[in-house]
């Protein structure tokens, strides 16, 4: 709490004063300015660290993952026609040799050829098999009609219903007779290269996603890590100075001690960003896998129930702490102002006029913020205005 009043102190007062609001409020925009430029400056940086999708685009892994009964009907879908749309010069070369057998199988003349053929059969199957549809669809909803009244239109109908019936068995016929896809040696050696390294690309991106967050880390270190030292050399040099009581530069103080929070910031959330990144991940995942193993799931409903209430008794538990800290130090702060000494040195001193200790150079008095009178500096309200 101490550590926390001294810094508020330094980002807050001028020379022992506090800054005006208007002044805080410059300074807090200029603090957004500055947290603006240290965000882009780290994201200049990390495009450095090439991002996973580059390197294993999702249309290879797609590829690499799929089955391997391929059809010709398979070759318009969007991840075998967009294969190429996200590669690089940064994707492995995997993914590079895996797209280029495919195109080896992909603008073979006689694969090419028989997707055509495959097509033209299958839009003529299509339109057959509706004329069926509607034909049987109309015959039921005519057929007392007919034969009530027209018995010499059945044939009619009987006739073309078997003239489709006959050119359906043949155009299935035909794309049956049609080379499978699988039967293409230029198809096996692209079904051999992906199962060949099937496995080992997907150890890999686990791999280069397990690194990359502590990758972003480091170039974010990068770009901090100098600025940092710079900012703690300035900022320890003036507080050595103000706490052995010489002359110290106070804009100095200030704009250190801003600049430490402003650069604190995005080191604290990318550190948190890597804990939440890699061990609740692993070991959660490896906890419940054992739960689950041992037929036992209900024990991590256990588990997280009694994590929470030792979480919110460990709150009330520092709570409590913290307020009763908070009255003793009032308590020593009454029996200090009732003996006339003061509260950090135990020197005679008079509450009535002296603005510091003559010793150890404590404030003894400030200005109330809200009636201006001279109030006691660390009392928790004003003996003027009771605020």
């Amino acid at each position: 709490m101490k550590a926390y009043k001294e810094l508020k102190k330094d980002l807050f007062s001028f020379k022992s004063e506090k800054l005006t609001k208007f002044s805080i409020l410059l300074i807090i925009l200029l603090d957004l300015f500055l947290f603006g430029l240290v965000l882009e400056g780290i994201n200049k940086e990390q495009e450095k660290n090439i991002r996973i999708s580059e390197v294993f685009p999702y249309a290879c892994m797609v590829k690499f993952k799929s089955e391997s009964n391929l059809s010709y009907s398979k070759l318009d879908s969007y991840h075998y026609k967009h294969v190429s749309s996200d590669f690089t010069d940064n994707t492995d070369q995997r993914c590079q040799t895996l797209e280029d057998k495919f195109k080896a199988f992909k603008n073979n003349s006689e694969v090419k050829e028989n997707k055509k053929l495959y097509t033209q059969l299958n839009q003529k199957l299509s339109k057959v098999k509706r004329e069926l549809r509607r034909l049987k669809a109309r015959y039921d909803t005519e057929l007392l009609e007919v034969i009530a009244n027209q018995k010499e239109n059945t044939k009619d109908f009987q006739d073309k219903y078997q003239s489709l019936i006959a050119e359906e068995q043949m155009l299935n016929s035909r794309l049956k007779q049609i080379k499978r896809v699988t039967n293409y040696q230029v198809y096996q050696n692209y079904l051999d290269y992906k199962h060949q390294h099937r496995q080992q690309i997907k150890e890999d991106r686990d791999s280069y996603q397990k690194w990359y967050k502590f990758k972003q880390y480091l170039y974010t270190l990068k770009f901090i890590l100098p600025l940092l030292l710079l900012v703690l050399f300035f900022y320890f040099r003036n507080k050595t100075k103000q706490l052995r009581g010489e002359d110290f530069n106070n804009i100095s103080l200030i704009i250190s001690s801003h600049l430490l929070i402003i650069l604190a910031i995005p080191l604290f959330i990318g550190f948190l960003d890597i804990i939440y990144s890699v061990i609740p991940k692993m070991f959660f995942a490896n906890l419940i896998a054992f739960f689950v193993a041992i037929k036992a799931e209900f024990l991590g409903f256990y588990g997280i129930m009694l994590l929470a209430v030792l979480f919110v008794f460990a709150l009330i538990y520092a709570l409590q702490k913290y307020e009763k800290k908070k009255h003793k130090r009032f308590a020593v702060i009454y029996k200090s102002i009732n003996k006339s000494v003061c509260y950090n040195c135990k020197n005679k001193v008079d509450y009535s006029k002296d603005n510091y200790c003559g010793v150890c150079a404590e404030q003894i008095l400030e200005k109330c913020e809200h009636c201006n009178e001279l109030k006691i500096k660390k009392a928790p309200h004003c003996r003027h205005c009771g605020k």
